[in-house]
């Protein structure tokens, strides 16, 4: 589950069209094209714009005016009304004002209308000027007004491109083929490659026809492929499969997903060829329907397969024969397509692809040099006019580039049998010595432009790009600097001579060595002499233009273009954008089939027109006539290479996509049982990710198993193979394509869900849109999400067939659509979700025949019959039904609903699309039928025959005893425009009978001069098909009951608490609205509305009829998931009416209610070793220890832990000794040793898992492999025993027994034991039989009589080191290390004695152990009488003995006395070890041990205001003599890491009850509170307090007593973090303790620098410790990344702690930290809006001065720092440098990321600045270039750098440009980029340093002003 930050953040991205693509599609899409032609050829605009827009930073925005009326212009915010902008026409001269034609048709033989003049060129010219606005970059919506005339709108906007991509890219969807989704057309050809048993399907149509042809295929495939790889940063996903799908995309790049749409279909034509032998004999499929029979058949293209062949039909030609050309294309396109496609692969398709290039390239390619092959069978199509090298250079790189394989490199320029260029290559730049590249004649095509037929630039382009793009990219080509440095050398001077050769015009831009980059003025076209998609090849000399800027970074190249860019998008003579679906006038009759009805030749009536958003139209030359007319294929073709040549240049001038370095987001998380041991895990995700689901039977990382799913965006698992009954835990961890990593662990606490399937209530089983073929089944579960399955058959006992209802997902509403059923048939289904099966067998009969088809019915009323000249008079209707199905029908019957019992007569015709169709039809009349709905009557009409797909039946219906007088207002007749009208129709206008004297076959009637279209679509018409309704309304027409089934629409959006198309959000509100509106279409009957399968139809009101409804429901959210399945429902009771006309539409929500504030902190316990390895019977030793998410270990979470093994049976001791075994232990400071044995051989798993229930951390187990195994045939140890060998209790000697005696071939080596955290190793012993001894010398001399630990054998075997691990246990006998006696107390009945051992012991009981001496030695004889014994101090191993007084009430044991251990003594260690009888135990002084006071009350306070706690008192109950007073006093204090501070001096009151401590220092800051609480001796609450402890002796006689210490120190903060909101900077302070308001009208904080200074917030929350504020990051008294601050001191202070403490008055100041990557906030501008420039004749002054100087501020010695070309050449006082020249102003804000004073967080800061300089115009004028180092040195105490830009003052010229030429009086440009690399401080945390490696940047466009004085 996401935090609610992180869903808003991307929610957007998810479901929504990404708003910072902005809409460029301002045509009408309401209006006629009848209207918008003659808007086009009538009212052409004066003043001509670039319709779709610029970008800020194009310092080239202009608009053309045509003999305007005014001098100036002006441009219009439109949104505001006003001026932004004001200038001067400039006069660019007199041009051709060329005509314009527009044919409207109707279909390929009829002409509805004619606008313009079709003469092909004009006598006409216009005057035009250009009114120039590159300087305004503000984003925004604008026009241009000249005088009374206003522009078309434009925008300005930085994702302009993006736009322009995204639209092009929609024009390759509508030509894909095949079952490819595009969103204009259905799935077509599906029957390609059926004829050779391959699957040729896919790819994309040519152009405005319906074949596939190979050169212009591949060519587009390569294009998108290259541009993707050369700007994958660049490339989006906004779409779906389909560009219609704009919902929920698909996580890949669309340009990428397009590129794959025809590799795919090139991987085909492979496979068929490998398969079919071609490949070996050098050949290969290369195209599909390529032949003039295509282009005879003019319709959408999902009708053509149902055609003959003479018309394009199945099957569609198959050609071979493929050439260099088609050959290098197609394998380069999958080279270049596999390398971009690599990340996002599931099954290894990129390798695929790279295996068949390299097949293509060495059987055909290769086979065919060095002159190449052409490309055969393609029918006088696609000749191939153009080299072939090239083609194969493409091939080859392509290759390079995919495999870093260097026979390809040799073979692209380097190989002399394809090319030897040697001499050429010596001597002139533009050539290359060898290969492809080396052609004799030069790589370029010489003379011609770039197109599918000379790709010789994306050659040169991708070999710069894609290869050379650095050092080391070109380094892992084999390629070294130097040669990289020579071949970019030499492929730029080649493509300046491409573009030399590949442009056109008399207008010179620029001179270079190889000749003239020409421009045809007044529009900079580059390419005009290609008639035939004339901008096609203009915008390919022009895409060859803009990869030269590419590779130079030449501006000049950039500005031509664009300017060829903005010709295309409405910059032309008229005014139009040739881009369809941009800008605001398109052409509307392009030669396209699947768009335009235009040339429709079939045997229908044409289909409406729909514009084919993205093409490229043909166009015309600025002097020729633009013709909009379909027939005209020059100029109004669309073809996927035209619009190919915006792809590269698109997607270059794109807006970088933000640099994706997070992974996917995840939501709608659920887990659900399928069955008794199986469920399905579910998910979405934001992008197409990889998710693994860890699960397991507790939220335990340890002790899960995993599945991954393949790459989605979403998806789901199932598991099977798990307990019935268990709960099971889950989490997933996703990465992206990039290998961002997300996981979702619902905040730590794991999502989990019940493996219990429960039997689903199954309910509202519903059958709906039964036809003959197929049906639908609908039913819910409830709130259960399950799978579904639907039984069904023929028999109700038989239910022999399966389906997987919504393709196996987990929902709650269930739809499973069954296929492929026999019609006529009746069908018996059960369903089944989860464990459930419906206990009722349902039913449907499917129908005979189809029931939902697409005919149409037209009808036209005539005069021929009856001559009328009254329309009352008229009895006569022509009638067309069309056939737009995909299949033909036979025999239907037509009913008109007329008011008047009358019949007719008729002859009709069948309207074939083929002339070799000899089929035929005839009509047939019935006799009227009554009516009673109506009360008229209806005409049954019968076609008899079949009317075959695109075919129509056209018939007269001449009535007999009725006229059209008597019929007016019939149903079939009359308008139909009332809410309640099921579809809207205008009626059939009676009045045109006299006016329409042509035949049945006259679509176009001329009335009153024009031609109109005569015949009306008629869906008041119905039609009957063997009995089944399928067409048009009845008058008994009611969707609630209606037998017509249709395809009906329905629409279910949300307003609340998502708005669609979201279907989810994640919010913190306990309560969700549901709101929102459904409606259907055509007219049908809302008449349900579900949530999860119960009604809320109650919750809903009509809008207007029964087809609109909104509706409002209000749920209570339950933790989590709160996901509802709604559904809304046309017609849900049709079942019961013995109806299947019902359809619904769902919408699968979810509102993740997340209460969760914090989530768990991950802790991971984990052993010292992998494996745990043993001997049966044998003790293992293992550690576990506990670590935070960084690695660090935790040692104050002392929590328990269960021991366990997965299987079979272990047993697990707290030490090596113990003979009591556990299962569980408790970690000591994050740590816990223990011991695991086990009798029986196994290998299992280990594990040590938390039984502490926390709500703050979640525990991950420790897990091992635990190995025990059968004794060896070796000695291994069976005991072992440490001795102290000379009685100094330190232990020096171990004694093993062993298994066996060492044999032949086996000898001792070492041993190794741990030693009081040693590990001693030694390798002599002394070995009798099976004993060994060893002796040792410890490092630590310390008494240690109770060792343990473990041991390792190490015995040589044959060669091999064995080791075997064991334990030694304690030998040593206990003695005793100090006595005491306690003060006899006034009351006291008897002694306590107090003894130390050395060891623990076990309960001594009663018996005296000691052996008494008095104070001189002597023996004392009386042995007390011990009356009870008593652990007193466990730490210490103090035992206390209560003894008797003697007779005379006196004590027996004194201080001063002395003891001794009695060698007999009932005294035995843990170990069993009883008193030593060899060593002498030693003769011990008895000390007093004396009670200290009990302590009272204790305080810690800040006594000197500083904010850190250093005053202690302690009180005590009575006056403390020195004899009682304490050795010393600790305290604790402090709450995240408490401190314990100790002290023995103290200062004590004239009464000595009072003790004021002298602490060495103060408690560190933060610590002032601490975590103790209780009652307060002086009555009250304590909370906070700390813990003050006295302590006095040691060993026997220590003493120890404590007291809350009553917190008395204010808070202060301890850190504070800054985050950027907008125009609010966001300040978290933390304290150092719990805060609570005093008077919320007082200061919340300080800040230190200028000040201190308060600091107001716009708004401020409080959470306990910490509290964030927002204020204006402009404001006077912003905090900043690296200020200080503090809270206001004592009553000034808005908190106070928990305790009623303030801030202390000098409470001390705590930096501020930045939040993510720091930014940089510049402040770039010219110092002055005009400069000034005097030239001087100084005899000083040189001309040989830099053109530009870097001047720095030094905040260390204020000082300026003066630089030139890098080099720091002087230093001024700030006072004494005069700044000459112009200045540029740069100031930055930098985050210091420490406290100020200290050091920053960065060592130093890259700059690049960049600053070219351009005349208003924008011709180059002179650039500042250069790298700087930023160190600390010049950054201020308020984070500023100052720095200056100085364009120098050349002497007498001023100030110059590149080549030295002074710059004039005028308006000037300058393109600011700056980039900045921090390198971070590696003194400080890595966090820190990770943060401060980050990158920002700058760039903006700003004018200023030149003014030459004398």
């Amino acid at each position: 589950m996401r935090r609610l930050f992180l869903l808003l953040l991307s929610l957007v991205a998810v479901v929504f069209a990404d708003d910072r693509i902005p809409n460029i599609d301002f045509t009408c899409d309401t209006c006629s094209r009848r209207y918008l032609d003659s808007l086009n050829v009538y009212d052409r605009p004066v003043i001509r714009v670039n319709q779709v827009g610029f970008r800020p930073a194009d310092a080239h925005k202009y608009a053309f005016v045509a003999e305007p009326k005014a001098t100036t212009f002006k441009v219009i915010d439109a949104s505001s009304g006003n001026s932004v902008y004001e200038g001067s026409l400039k006069s660019v001269g007199t041009w051709t004002r060329p005509n314009m034609w527009v044919n409207g048709a109707f279909n390929s033989i009829n002409s509805v209308y004619e606008f313009g003049d079709n003469d092909s060129t004009s006598a006409q010219t216009e005057k035009l000027y250009t009114a120039d606005f590159s300087s305004l970059t503000a984003p925004g919506t604008y026009f241009v007004v000249v005088g009374a005339d206003t522009s078309f709108n434009f925008i300005i906007n930085e994702y302009l491109f993006n736009a322009v991509l995204e639209t092009t890219l929609k024009f390759f969807g509508i030509q894909r083929c095949g079952k490819t989704n595009s969103q204009l057309h259905g799935a077509c050809h599906v029957k390609d490659g059926a004829q050779l048993g391959h699957d040729l399907t896919g790819g994309w149509h040519d152009c405005g026809d319906h074949f596939k042809v190979s050169q212009t295929l591949g060519y587009a495939a390569m294009t998108l492929a290259i541009a993707y790889d050369v700007y994958s940063e660049r490339a989006e996903d906004h779409f779906g499969a389909s560009y219609a799908d704009t919902v929920t995309t698909d996580g890949i790049p669309d340009i990428l997903w397009e590129a794959k749409v025809g590799v795919d279909f090139i991987y085909k034509l492979y496979k068929a060829s490998k398969e079919d032998g071609l490949i070996a004999k050098g050949d290969m499929y290369h195209s599909v329907g390529v032949g003039s029979e295509d282009h005879q058949f003019w319709d959408v293209p999902e009708h053509q397969d149902a055609q003959s062949t003479a018309k394009g039909g199945a099957p569609r030609p198959v050609a071979k024969g493929a050439g260099t050309n088609a050959a290098g294309m197609y394998a380069a396109a999958m080279a270049f397509f596999a390398v971009g496609w690599e990340m996002y692969q599931t099954d290894h398709y990129s390798d695929s692809l790279i295996a068949a290039a390299k097949d293509i390239y060495k059987n055909i390619i290769a086979k065919n040099n060095p002159d190449g092959k052409n490309t055969d069978e393609l029918k006088g199509f696609y000749t191939g006019g153009g080299p072939l090298y090239d083609d194969a250079a493409a091939a080859a790189l392509g290759l390079w580039y995919a495999t870093k394989d260097s026979s390809y490199a040799f073979d692209l320029y380097k190989n002399p049998a394809i090319n030897n260029n040697a001499d050429n290559y010596k001597y002139n730049l533009p050539y290359f010595k060898g290969g492809y590249l080396g052609h004799t004649s030069g790589f370029y095509p010489g003379g011609w432009m770039t197109d599918y037929e000379n790709v010789h630039a994306y050659v040169l382009f991708a070999f710069a790009k894609l290869i050379l793009p650095t050092i080391a990219k070109a380094q892992s080509y084999g390629i070294a600097a130097e040669e990289r440095d020579t071949l970019l050398t030499r492929l730029k001077a080649t493509m300046l001579r491409l573009t030399d050769d590949g442009t056109q015009g008399d207008s010179i831009v620029s001179t270079n060595m190889y000749g003239n980059f020409k421009v045809v003025p007044p529009y900079n076209l580059v390419w005009t002499s290609s008639d035939w998609g004339f901008n096609r090849y203009n915008m390919g000399a022009a895409n060859a233009v803009f990869m030269l800027y590419d590779m130079t970074g030449d501006e000049q190249y950039l500005n031509v273009a664009l300017d060829n860019f903005y010709y295309n998008m409405g910059t032309n003579p008229w005014g139009i954008s040739f881009i369809m679906g941009a800008g605001t006038r398109n052409e509307n009759h392009p030669h396209n089939r699947a768009s335009n009805p235009d040339g429709y030749n079939a045997g229908a009536l044409p289909y409406e027109y729909r514009c084919p958003k993205g093409a490229l139209m043909g166009g015309a030359a600025p002097t020729q006539t633009l013709k909009d007319d379909w027939l005209d294929y020059t100029a109004t073709e669309t073809c996927i290479d035209f619009s190919s040549q915006f792809i590269i240049p698109g997607l270059s001038l794109s807006k970088k996509v933000p640099e994706d370095v997070d992974g996917p987001k995840f939501s709608n998380i659920q887990g659900t049982a399928i069955s008794e041991t199986s469920a399905i895990i579910s998910w979405t995700t934001d992008e197409r990710a990889i998710v693994t689901v860890y699960y397991g039977l507790s939220p335990d990382a340890a002790k899960v198993d995993s599945v991954t799913a393949v790459a989605g965006v979403g998806g789901s698992v199932t598991i099977d193979g798990l307990t019935p009954g268990a709960k099971y835990y889950f989490y997933l961890v996703g990465h992206d394509v990039k290998k961002n990593y997300t996981t979702d662990d619902n905040h730590g606490q794991w999502y989990n869900w019940d493996q219990v399937a429960e039997a689903a209530n199954l309910s509202g089983v519903t059958i709906c849109q039964v036809t003959n073929n197929s049906a639908k089944i609908y039913w819910w579960t409830g709130d259960q999400a399950l799978n579904g399955i639907v039984q069904y058959g023929k028999s109700a006992t038989e239910l022999s067939q399966m389906h997987t209802a919504d393709s196996g997902k987990v929902v709650r509403f269930h739809e499973g659509y069954l296929t492929n059923l026999e019609p006529g048939t009746k069908y018996y289904f059960k369903v089944s979700s989860g464990k459930a099966t419906s206990d009722s067998t349902y039913s449907f009969t499917t129908s005979a025949e189809a029931t939902m088809v697409d005919f149409r019915v037209f009808v036209k009323p005539a005069n021929k019959n009856s001559k009328c000249s009254d329309w009352k008079t008229c009895n006569t209707f022509f009638v067309i039904v069309t056939n737009n199905d995909s299949i033909p029908y036979s025999d239907v019957e037509l009913r008109f609903y007329l008011k008047k019992n009358t019949s007719a007569t008729g002859w009709g015709q069948l309207v074939k699309v083929s002339y070799d169709d000899m089929s035929s039809m005839s009509v047939s009349y019935g006799t009227a039928v009554s009516d009673a709905a109506s009360g008229a009557y209806y005409l049954p009409v019968t076609l008899q025959g079949t009317i075959g797909v695109s075919s129509s039946f056209q018939f007269e219906m001449q009535l007999t005893g009725a006229t059209y007088g008597d019929l007016e207002g019939s149903w079939s007749l009359r308008p139909h425009k009332e809410a309640s009208d099921p579809e809207r129709f205008e009626g059939i206008d009676l009045t045109k009978g006299p006016l329409y004297t042509g035949s049945e076959s006259t679509f176009l009637e001329t009335v009153d001069g024009k031609k109109e279209i005569a015949f009306t679509k008629n869906p008041y018409v119905t039609i009957y098909y063997h009995g089944s309704h399928i067409y048009g309304y009845a008058p008994d027409y009611d969707p609630a009951s209606s037998d017509l089934t249709i395809t009906r629409t329905l629409t279910l959006d949300f307003v609340t608490p998502f708005e669609s198309p979201a279907t989810s959000l994640e919010d913190t509100a306990r309560v969700a609205t549901y709101t929102g509106e459904s409606t259907v279409s055509p007219s049908g009957f809302l008449d349900d509305f579900e949530g999860n399968g119960v009604s809320y139809f109650a919750n809903t009101s009509y809008n207007h009829q029964f087809d609109d409804f909104v509706f409002s429901v209000e749920k209570n959210l339950a933790y989590g998931n709160n996901m509802i399945d709604w559904v809304t429902w046309h017609n849900h009771g049709a079942n019961a009416k013995g109806s299947y006309d019902c359809a619904c539409k769902v919408v699968r929500s979810n509102v993740e209610w997340d209460s969760i504030v914090t989530p768990l902190e991950k802790r991971f316990l984990m052993f010292n070793v992998d494996t745990a390895k043993a001997y049966i019977g044998k003790r293992t030793q293992v550690t576990v220890t506990l670590y935070d998410s960084t690695g660090a270990e935790i040692t104050d979470d002392d929590i328990t832990l269960a021991l366990s093994i997965e299987n079979g049976s272990a047993f697990f001791y707290t030490s090596p000794t113990a003979n009591i075994g556990t299962t569980t232990i408790t970690l000591v400071k994050g740590k816990a040793t223990f011991y695991v044995s086990s009798d029986t051989p196994m290998e299992t798993i280990l594990y040590a898992s938390s039984m502490t229930s926390s709500s703050k951390y979640n525990y991950t187990s420790a897990k091992a492999v635990l190995l025990i195994e059968e004794l060896p045939p070796w000695p291994i140890i069976s005991s072992a025993k440490m001795f102290d060998s000379d009685c100094d209790n330190i232990p020096d000697q171990l004694q093993m027994i062993l298994t066996s005696p060492y044999q032949e071939n086996q000898k001792f080596e070492s041993v190794a034991f741990e030693y009081l955290g040693d590990t001693i190793r030694v390798t002599q012993a002394t070995i009798t039989d099976s004993l060994m001894t060893v002796s040792f010398t410890p490092k630590n001399s310390a008494v240690y009589t109770n060792p343990e630990g473990v041991i390792i054998l190490s015995s040589n075997i044959a060669g091999k080191i064995e080791a075997s691990q064991d334990v030694y246990t304690d030998a040593i006998s206990p003695t005793v290390l100090s006595l005491s006696v306690l003060e006899r107390l006034k009351d006291a009945s008897d002694d306590k004695v107090y003894i130390q051992f050395s060891e623990p012991i076990s309960a001594p009981g009663t018996a005296w152990p000691l052996a008494l001496f008095d104070a001189s030695g002597n023996a004392v004889s009386t042995v007390p009488s011990v009356t009870n014994s008593r652990i007193y101090n466990e730490e210490l191993n103090v035992w206390e003995f209560t003894i008797s007084f003697d007779a005379g009430g006196n004590s027996i044991v004194t201080e001063g006395m002395k003891g001794q251990l009695l060698s007999n003594a009932a005294i035995t260690d843990k170990a069993g070890n009883g008193v030593s009888q060899i060593c002498a135990a030693p003769i011990l002084p008895f000390t007093l041990k004396v009670l200290p006071i009990p302590l009272k009350y204790a305080s810690i306070s800040d006594a000197d205001g500083d904010g850190l706690a250093e005053h202690v008192i302690a009180n005590f109950a009575y006056e403390v003599d020195e004899k009682h007073a304490p050795d010393s006093i600790s305290v604790v204090f402090g709450t995240v890491v408490p401190e314990t501070l100790w002290t023995k001096n103290f200062t004590w009151t004239s009464d000595r009850t009072e003790a004021n401590l002298q602490l060495s220092s103060p408690f560190k800051l933060g610590n002032t509170s601490g975590n103790y609480s209780g009652i307060s001796s002086k009555g009250g609450d304590l909370i906070g307090a700390g813990l003050l402890m006295q302590h006095k002796g040691s060993g026997a006689n220590y003493e120890k007593d404590s007291t809350l210490a009553e917190d008395l120190t204010g808070p202060v903060i301890v850190a504070g973090t800054i985050k950027d909101a907008g125009n609010f900077a966001s300040l978290k302070v933390e304290a150092s303790e719990p805060l609570t308001i005093g008077d919320s009208t007082l200061t919340l904080v300080q800040r230190e620098r200028s000040g201190p200074i308060n600091v107001p917030a716009y708004r401020w929350t409080l959470a306990q410790s910490s509290f964030t504020m927002l204020y204006e990051k402009e404001a006077e008294t912003a905090v900043q990344e690296g200020d200080r601050i503090r809270f206001a001191p004592l009553d000034a202070s808005l908190f106070l702690d928990n305790s009623g403490n303030k801030p202390s008055s000098e409470n001390p100041w705590a930096t501020v930290a930045g939040s993510g990557n720091p930014t940089i906030t510049f402040d770039v501008h010219p110092h002055s809006p005009i400069s000034e420039i005097s030239p001087t004749a100084d005899e000083i002054c040189s001309e040989e001065n830099a053109d530009f100087r870097l001047v720095v501020l030094n905040q260390e010695n204020r000082k300026w720092e003066i630089f030139e070309k890098g080099q720091l050449v002087s230093s001024a006082d700030t006072n004494g440098y005069i700044f000459d020249g112009m200045l540029y102003d740069v100031e930055m804000g930098i985050p210091r990321g420490t406290s100020i004073g200290s050091d920053p967080a960065w060592a130093s800061i890259l700059l690049d600045i960049d600053i070219p300089f351009y005349t208003n115009l924008g011709a180059f004028v002179n650039r500042y270039e250069d790298d700087f180092v930023l160190t600390p040195k010049y950054l201020s105490t308020d984070n500023k750098v100052i720095m200056r830009v100085q364009w120098l003052s050349r002497c007498t010229r001023g100030i110059v440009s590149t080549d030295g030429r002074a710059l004039g009086t005028g308006a000037y440009i300058a393109k600011i980029d700056i980039d900045a690399k921090f390198i971070p401080n590696e003194n400080l945390e890595k966090e820190v340093q990770a943060r401060f490696s980050s990158k920002d940047s700058y760039t903006k466009t700003q004018t200023f002003g030149i003014r030459r004085v004398k």
